[in-house]
C-alpha cells in the first residue's frame, strides 16, 4: 500500500466549498433507510428493523443491518447471524453471532461480526478461513486489493493481508465509525474527522462536521460524507477542498452510475451528481 503520492498534503488545510447547484430530484419516500445499494437499475435500502426493499417494495423481511454486492447479486445481513440473497430472500451462509457489516473481493466476501471476527466467504458462500481481528465487535469493513481493512466498536482500526491472513498494522484510536476502499491499497474513514490510509501514512483532514456515512467515486478522487445532524459534506483529493450540498439528515450514501444516492431521515433518497458538487 505504499503509494504516499495521493496523500502528500502539504497545504493548507482545506475549507468549505458549497456547491452551485441546489436542487436534487427525489427518487422515493420510505422510512428512514440505514443502508442503500444498486442493483442494476434499481435501488435497494434497509429500513428499521431490518427490512430490505427494492424501489420500495419488499424483498425481505429480516433483522438486517447491510447490504453488499457481490458477483450477480446483493446480500444482506445482521442480528440473526443469516446472511440472505437480498433479490431472492433464500438463506446462502449462517453464523453464530451477529453479522455487522460486510465487503466484497474477488469472488469472495468478508463479513464482520460482533465477536471481533472477520469471516472469509468464497463466491459460493462457503466458509474459507475466520481472522479473529478484535477483541470488541466489528463495526465495518472494506477491502482495498489483497488488504482488509475493519473499525471495531471500542475505536480500534486493523488492517490485515488476504493472502497470508496477516496483520499488517494496527491503530488502537482511530476516531472512526466507517470506512471505505480506495484504488490502489487505500482506505478511507470517517468520524470526528476524514482519515487517509496507506501502508505508510494516515493523513488526517478536518471535517466541517462529525460524520458518519461514506460513499466514494470509482476513482477515488471525490470522497461523499455525511451524518444525521449536518449536511452532506465531499471532499476533492486533487484540490484538498471540501465541497457542500444542500441536503442534511444523511443516514446512509452509496455511489453509481456518476452519481451519489444520499438517504436521509425524512425517508427521501436523493441523488446528486457528482459533477454538481465539483461545479
Amino acid at each position: 500500500m505504499d503509494h504516499p503520492g495521493l496523500f502528500d498534503h502539504g497545504g493548507p488545510r482545506p475549507t468549505g466549498a458549497p456547491a452551485k447547484s441546489d436542487h436534487y430530484p427525489d427518487s422515493q419516500r420510505c422510512a428512514a433507510p440505514t443502508a442503500i445499494t444498486t442493483f442494476g437499475d434499481t435501488v435497494l435500502t434497509i429500513e428499521r428493523p431490518g427490512v430490505v426493499r427494492r424501489d420500495g417494495a419488499t424483498l425481505l423481511d429480516s433483522t438486517c443491518a447491510f447490504l453488499c454486492s457481490t458477483g450477480p447479486t446483493v446480500v444482506a445481513g445482521g442480528t440473526c447471524g443469516g446472511l440472505f440473497d437480498a433479490i431472492t430472500g433464500s438463506a446462502v451462509y449462517r453464523h453464530p453471532s451477529a453479522l455487522t457489516s460486510a465487503a466484497a473481493f474477488a469472488d469472495n466476501v468478508v463479513l464482520g461480526t460482533s465477536t471481533g471476527e472477520a469471516v472469509l466467504l468464497s463466491a459460493d458462500f462457503l466458509p474459507i478461513t475466520t481472522l479473529r481481528l478484535h477483541d470488541a465487535a466489528v463495526v465495518d469493513v472494506a477491502v482495498a486489493g489483497d488488504v482488509l481493512f475493519a473499525l471495531s466498536a471500542d475505536g480500534a482500526a486493523t488492517w490485515w493481508d488476504l493472502a497470508t491472513h496477516e496483520r499488517l498494522g494496527q491503530v488502537r484510536h482511530a476516531g472512526a465509525i466507517a470506512c471505505i476502499a480506495l484504488p490502489d491499497n487505500r482506505f478511507a474513514t470517517v468520524g470526528a474527522d476524514l482519515r487517509l490510509w496507506s501502508e505508510s501514512e494516515v493523513v488526517t483532514i478536518r471535517a466541517p462536521h462529525p460524520l458518519a456515512a461514506v460513499a466514494v467515486t470509482d476513482d477515488g478522487m471525490l470522497i461523499a460524507a455525511g451524518s444525521p445532524t449536518g449536511p452532506l459534506a465531499a471532499y476533492d483529493l486533487p484540490t484538498r477542498r471540501w465541497r457542500s450540498a444542500p441536503i442534511t439528515g444523511i443516514t446512509a450514501l452509496h455511489y453509481a452510475a456518476d452519481r451519489f444516492l444520499a438517504c436521509t431521515t425524512d425517508g427521501t433518497i436523493r441523488e446528486i451528481p457528482a459533477d454538481d458538487l465539483l461545479n
